[in-house]
This record gives C-alpha cells, structure tokens and sequence, in this order.
C-alpha cells in the first residue's frame, strides 16, 4: 500500500518463517538452513547412546533445547519417565549409535526419514491456544506458533475483535521527524530519526514493561527525513535519509547492517545525498530498488537516484537518474510487473509552485520514461502514495500551499494507461503525509499535520498543535473517520507486532508546543 505497505510487508515478512511445500516444515535461523524444522516425525522405540545432555522435560521443550544447542542434531523423548536426551549425530550421520527401547521416541532435527512412524510433533499440537476460527502456524518464537487470523480479529491468540479506534499506548521522550518499527528474528525495534541536530536511535521492546527501551545511537550525525527497512538475502537493513546538519545540506545518508552476532546496527554503505527528504524500497522479480528523493531548495531542476542492489558486493548501485524540482516525495510501486516512480515535486525556485507532480516509468538501467504529469498537483506537493484494492491501483498526492489544497485520490485507468482524479479530500490543517494502512478487512489513511496555517509570522506557537484526519475507505471513496492530535507531525508509522497494530507518531513539539522534550507517541488500533 503506499509507504506504509512496504512496511506491514516488512514486518510481517520479518517472522522468520520458511515453509516447505508440503509437510510444513519451518527452519528456525537459530541453526543453518535445513536443519531445525518445527515439525518433527518421531521413529517409535528407539533411543541413541552417548548424548551430548539429559533433561526432564516435555517433547516440545526438549525440542527447543535442541534447536537452540548448535550441535543438537537429534533428540529422544522417553514417553513414561518424561525424561529427553539431546546428541550430536542424527539417524545418517550416526546409525551405529541406535538402538532399540521399548517406550522411547526418536527425533531427528533435520530429516524425515520415509520409515518414520508419523507422530509428529510441533507446537500447534502441543500448545495451540489460537482461538475466533484462527490459524496455528508453527514458527520460530518461543512460543513455537502464531495465530493467523480472521480479518474481524487481532492479538496474539485472535482473542480479540476490531471496533477500529486507538488508544495511547506509551510514548519515547525524543523530537523525531521519522520513525519505522519492525520485528527480526522475533525481537521488536523501533528507529527513530533524529530531529534539529538530535541522534537517531534504535530501541528494542522490553516485553516484561511492554516499552521500548533505548539501546543504541546510530553513527553518523542526522536530520532525518525518512527511514526505511528491508530485508535482503535474510539479512536487516536499514536506511536512513538525512535531510541537513546545522544549515549544511549537502551530507551523507546511512544504510545500516543488522549484525546478529552483537545485536547492534553498523554502517554498511553511504549514499551522496542533498537535502535528502523521502526514501522508498521495492523488491520486484527478485531485485531491490531504492529511491532516494533530494530535494535541493534553492535548485529548480536536480536528480534524484533509484539504486538498485548488487548481489556480488551486497550493495546498492546506481540504476536511472529521474529529473526532479524541489521533491518531497517519492514512491516505488509496479504495476503488471512494470517498475514506476511517483515523484511530489514542491517547487521550482523559491514561492513558485507552478510544477506538477510526475510519474515515471524505468525501463532498464539509465532509461526512464515521464509516463504522466499529475493534474492538480501544482499546488506543492510534499507527499505521495500508492495502495492496491479489487485490482484496481491508486495514488494519493499531498498538496501543502497555503495549506488550503485538496489531497487528491487518482485511479489509474487501464484503457488511456494514465492517472485520473477519482476524489479530492480538503485537508483543514498544512498536511505532510499520508499513510495508508489496512486493519481487519478495512483500509484507512491518515494525514500528517505541521501547522493550523500557512503564515507564521506573528510567532504564534499555537499554531503547531494541529489535528492529523484519519479517513476510512467506503467503497473506492475515503470518508471522515476522526483525528489525532499532533505537534509538527510529519510521519506516521503503521506497524504490526504480535498480532496487534500500532501507529507511530513522530512529533517536533511538545503538548505545550515548545521544542523541549517532544514525544513520539504510540497508539494501538483496537
């Protein structure tokens, strides 16, 4: 969908879960691939000899022993002591260790073996509590499972029913411009752009207290405009976009590594940027895309960059330049599996606002195309969007001047293969950003907010507490659902964590509109 689209893909995709086809198979990355599947086939009446531990313990917790154990290879589970053995060879690689005993079943770690007696082991059979018609899926979480469930229901066991509102939920005292959270390897994080000269930081969620708590600074100073995660190959990376240091806007940007043996974020690659100010990745056919939106204030006409990643040295090189002016935002999107950009250009020069917002179609590497310029969007567009539904692809353009534009909704019609104005949203507040997100069957926007008014002469504070609208999609149309405060809001984040859904605000300004210790608030929708 949209911003927010790659992220819930993101972050769902980010529960390590590695099926096989047919018997359900999940390789846990505790142990190598291949190794550590979460459903087991037992061969009745046989044990091993000289294990590497024993342990009194259910099937399903010697299970987790071995996986976590890197040289457990097999186990056996002996049904009237409840008493488990791990070892350090499995049926192929130590045959001439078995044996036969009555009452004892063997486990193999990493192959079913055609002779195996079919008493299967797994979580879901073991410890299954998903309830409202939900799905077990064995994974690699402590629990072993997680409930896939119904549209109407949410939380870890489906235990609960939407009525689609939020509810505050705690907050990280820090001024932030840009925010993402995301789950990896069943851990929680939230990164949280840096904001006037301020870090950015990643935190990591603390389930005891159920806050996210401070871990580590990510090197290199920023002012950051946009952050983006993705994982490529099973690794986590994160980009970071910055926007200015001090008044110097020609500064690096960040891509950071996930380092799973410390647990910390290091630099992996810099990406040349000039007033960097929106990011956006795509994975199409097996390849990864990045945009990185410059923006460059005082320039009428500049690039900016897709990259595209090498395999050979893991990193993201240069795919096609796109002429942009004064951009805000951009959005990788595909449709029949053609790649596109969206590009909100703002201005030209300064106060001149005449530019329309363009939509790009990259054929090959160097070669772009300029399919479309937006009608109605030469009004400074600072934010942009796509979402999917019943087959049909929409972009949404943020218009900000004067802060009296209309948000406009386009469909792309398939016969004139063009974008065509479908609705126009009055915005009451100067909009950012929009983010679209879908809960329980039900598609929703929010439009981040910055200030009650254009002109911020008379230096009034209150103009910086403003209301974010939050919209409802009914039928192909968005209708007014509610609000949410905001002080100098300019991203939201939709994200999902254990079955339930969150959303992220950054803010500038504190509840009293002064700049000191603003806060970044999370709210779950319920």
């Amino acid at each position: 969908m949209m911003r927010a689209a790659a992220k819930i893909v993101n972050v769902i995709t980010f529960i390590v879960l590695l099926l096989t086809s047919c018997d359900g198979y999940v390789e846990c990355d505790i142990k190598p691939p291949q190794t550590s599947p979460s459903h087991f086939y037992g061969h009745a009446n046989t044990a091993m000899s000289n294990e590497l531990g024993k342990y009194k313990a259910t099937q399903y917790e010697c299970m987790k022993l071995c996986r976590k154990d890197a040289r457990c290879l097999a186990f056996t589970y002996a049904v009237d002591t409840h008493k488990c053995a791990t070892f350090d060879r499995d049926s192929v690689t130590g045959p001439q260790y078995m044996k036969t005993v009555s009452g004892v079943w063997f486990y193999d770690m990493r192959r079913k073996r055609k002779y195996f007696t079919r008493s299967y082991l797994g979580a879901c059979q073991a410890k299954n509590k998903c309830v409202n018609g939900g799905s077990c899926i064995n994974d690699c979480s402590e629990l072993g499972y997680t409930c896939a469930c119904p549209v109407q229901f949410y939380g870890k066991f489906c235990q609960n029913k939407f009525v689609n509102g939020y509810v505050f939920k705690t907050n990280i005292v820090k001024p932030s411009g840009s925010n993402t959270a995301f789950t990896y390897k069943n851990k929680h994080y939230l990164v949280v752009g840096g904001v006037n000269g301020s870090p950015t930081n990643a935190y990591r969620y603390n389930d005891t207290n159920e806050r996210y708590e401070y871990y580590q600074q990510l090197t290199g100073k920023s002012d950051a405009k946009q952050i983006e995660h993705f994982i490529i190959n099973g690794q986590l990376y994160v980009f970071v976009i910055n926007y200015k240091i001090d008044e110097k806007k020609n500064i690096d940007s960040y891509i950071y590594i996930f380092d799973s043996r410390t647990g910390f974020f290091d630099q992996h690659q810099t990406i040349d940027t000039w007033s960097g100010h929106d990011a956006s990745y795509l994975e199409l056919n097996s390849n990864h895309y990045l945009l990185v939106v410059d923006y460059r204030e005082q320039q009428s006409v500049v690039n900016s960059t897709v990259y595209k990643w090498n395999f050979t040295n893991n990193q993201f090189v240069e795919y096609v330049k796109i002429p942009v002016h004064g951009a805000k935002s951009g959005k990788l999107f595909s449709m029949d599996g053609v790649l596109y950009a969206a590009i909100a250009n703002y201005f030209t020069t300064t106060n001149d606002y005449t530019i329309k917002s363009h939509l790009w179609k990259l054929k090959q590497s160097g070669v772009t195309e300029l399919v479309q310029s937006l009608d109605e969007s030469d009004v400074g567009s600072c934010g942009i969007d796509t979402f999917a539904i019943d087959g049909d692809t929409y972009l949404v353009v943020v218009n900000r001047l004067d802060c009296a534009q209309n948000t406009i909704v386009y469909c792309w019609d398939k016969s004139s293969e063009e974008f065509k104005i479908h609705q126009r949203i009055p915005v009451d507040h100067c909009p950012s950003r929009s983010t679209i997100f879908k809960v329980g069957g039900e598609v929703f926007m929010v439009i981040t907010t910055t200030r009650t008014k254009w002109d911020t002469s008379d230096n009034n504070d209150n103009i910086y507490t403003t209301s974010s609208p939050i919209f409802k999609l009914e039928g192909t149309m968005f209708v007014t659902y509610g609000a949410m405060t905001s002080h100098v809001c300019n991203d939201i984040t939709f994200f999902e964590q254990d079955g339930e859904y969150f959303l992220s605000q950054s803010n500038h300004r504190n509840n009293n509109n002064s700049m000191v210790n603003p806060k970044l608030n999370i709210y779950q929708w319920v």
